[in-house]
């Protein structure tokens, strides 16, 4: 596993990785966290991506480690192996980094989420600025419109 920060501009990942950029709204009002994931190839070419609606009250860095799990999950559903994760939560990336999540409201999410982490040795995880996030943010904000999960594939 490897974490570290790029820039404020998309950048391809290598031939033969996939990239899954995800993002998560949290709508506290109404007790609901949207998540949005975008799973590209090499050349930018979109292969999957997906809406993922919870009716719940997370905390946002709770919200954030679901949106990371989620991610993780659908990158497996979709068949990869090979993956570089791009997500704009730095403290949850900086939590899986370092291992001290232990005594966070995420530690059971994390605990799993680097057990997944430690059967893949192709998978990178990359801090990035929102703007570089900017198409699984918006698939997130819809998510919060729908009633249900949608998936492109």
């Amino acid at each position: 596993m490897h974490v570290r920060s790029v820039g404020n501009f998309w950048r391809s990942s290598e031939v033969g990785f996939f990239k899954i950029n995800y993002n998560n709204v949290v709508y506290s009002r109404r007790g609901r966290i949207g998540i949005g994931i975008v799973v590209q190839d090499a050349s930018g070419f979109i292969m999957a991506s997906c809406f993922h609606v919870m009716e719940a009250t997370f905390d946002v860095q709770l919200a954030k480690t679901a949106a990371i799990y989620k991610g993780i999950i659908f990158g497996g559903d979709c068949g990869l192996a090979l993956y570089v994760i791009e997500f704009d939560a730095e403290v949850v990336v900086n939590w899986i980094n370092s291992g001290n999540h232990l005594n966070s409201v995420c530690d059971i999410i994390l605990t799993d989420f680097s057990s997944l982490m430690s059967c893949s040795d192709g998978m990178t995880i990359n801090h990035v600025s929102r703007l570089t996030n900017q198409v699984a943010h918006k698939l997130a904000k819809n998510a919060l419109l729908i009633a249900e999960d949608i998936y492109w594939i």
